[in-house]
């Protein structure tokens, strides 16, 4: 290429212009600032952002743009997920009041289904439910829709605290079974068992 061609070149780009205060309006400023941080920002990955004039200038906003609406998605995204997280640690007895209500159970029934079912994670339901008729039937506790083990388990270390602990083993259980489809070892299982038994056969005070 000649000195000359080169130089021409030069004196065209957006570089020269600001240099030579040609290039002063606020919109060529926004462009040129966004120009320079994706410059940078190609930089960092050893790319190099072609230089252009005229509507090759709107290609570093359009890139900004669709950076930004990607990052708004990927944040809502993740807000989302964080969010459903939350949502799926808390659960109330709605599922399990439903059942109790369309079934005439009885403690001893839940306890025959759960030593005939098959399924551990069955079986360690329906001993739970067990626990809940009974303490229910004791009046130890009224279960209704809204109820979740975290509030059970503060009543009970309010005005049952020898219940507490059984009922922490019951409900701990409970959870990494049902929700967590994690199997309990022979330990865990028989812990969870003296805790049922223990609030099968809890009396109000």
């Amino acid at each position: 290429m000649r000195f000359e061609d080169a130089m021409y070149e030069v004196l065209q780009t957006r570089r020269y212009d600001r240099l030579m205060g040609r290039s002063r309006d606020i919109w060529g400023a926004i462009l040129d600032l966004i120009e320079r941080f994706i410059d940078w920002l190609l930089g960092r990955v050893n790319l190099s952002f072609p230089e252009g004039t005229g509507d090759s200038r709107l290609v570093p906003i359009i890139f900004a743009i669709v950076g930004g609406i990607l990052l708004a998605v990927g944040l809502f995204v993740l807000a989302r997920v964080l969010w459903r997280a939350h949502q799926r640690k808390t659960y109330n007895l709605s599922d399990i009041f439903e059942e109790l209500t369309a079934n005439n159970y009885t403690v001893a029934d839940l306890m025959k289904l759960s030593d005939d079912a098959t399924d551990q994670r069955v079986a360690i339901r329906y001993r739970y439910i067990a626990a809940l008729l009974a303490l229910d039937g004791a009046r130890v506790i009224r279960i209704n829709p809204s109820m979740t083990n975290a509030l059970i388990l503060r009543g009970l270390k309010q005005d049952y605290t020898t219940l507490a602990e059984p009922f922490y083993i019951l409900a701990h259980t409970y959870h990494l079974a049902w929700f967590g489809y994690r199997s309990i070892d022979e330990t865990e299982f028989a812990q969870f068992c003296t805790a049922c038994n223990a609030l099968t056969e809890a009396k109000d005070a």
